[in-house]
């Protein structure tokens, strides 16, 4: 990807991939902020890239909620340690989320140098025909993980989609909001 666009990527770089707002301006603020908090953590955007999809293997419903589905490159300053990297990568995922919290459409499913996350509303089986990144033979990756259950309690929507950044799980996890609500309150104990 990268040479195919020109790019340099330095020893240690990142992908994110973003879930982002269909609406232009939104999805543009959206990539405003992104670099802001990246390049406040002293890393380099490289560029972005819209995601090769192939929309005709979706359902009614993840068709109707798709998202715009984009990828930023980032290098980290030379010297720096892949743990230093996903440190800062954290920081600055944590305030987008902040600074974009009110965007529900916008969302980072991985923000890292060692993982990159394609997931959606659709079938395991699908994932390569519909990200066609999946189906690309030059792609390696040393593990995938992947999850087909899907929650009946809540309504449908991308960012809940399986796998999570860290975590993929075998039942209905039935009280998110709660876990959320007793994580945020803990926040004041929390350094980074």
């Amino acid at each position: 990807v990268a040479q195919e666009r020109g790019w340099r990527l330095a020893k240690n770089y990142a992908v994110g991939m973003l879930f982002l707002n269909k609406d232009p301006e939104l999805a543009a603020a959206a990539r405003r902020i992104v670099e802001e908090e990246l390049q406040r953590e002293t890393l380099s955007i490289v560029g972005w890239r819209d995601v090769p999809t192939n929309e005709g293997v979706l359902g009614e419903i993840a068709l109707s909620s798709l998202p715009r589905i984009e990828q930023i490159f980032v290098n980290a300053p030379a010297g720096w340690r892949p743990r230093d990297m996903e440190r800062r990568l954290f920081i600055a995922r944590r305030r987008i989320e902040k600074r974009l919290e009110a965007d529900k459409d916008f969302y980072v499913c991985s923000l890292s140098n060692l993982v990159n996350i394609y997931k959606g509303l659709c079938m395991p089986t699908d994932l390569p025909r519909f990200y066609l990144d999946l189906a690309d033979l030059r792609l390696e990756s040393a593990i995938c993980l992947f999850h087909q259950r899907f929650s009946t309690n809540t309504v449908p929507r991308w960012p809940l989609a399986q796998p999570f950044r860290y975590l993929a799980h075998n039942g209905e996890i039935n009280t998110i909001t709660g876990n959320r609500q007793w994580a945020r309150a803990r926040t004041y104990k929390f350094q980074t």
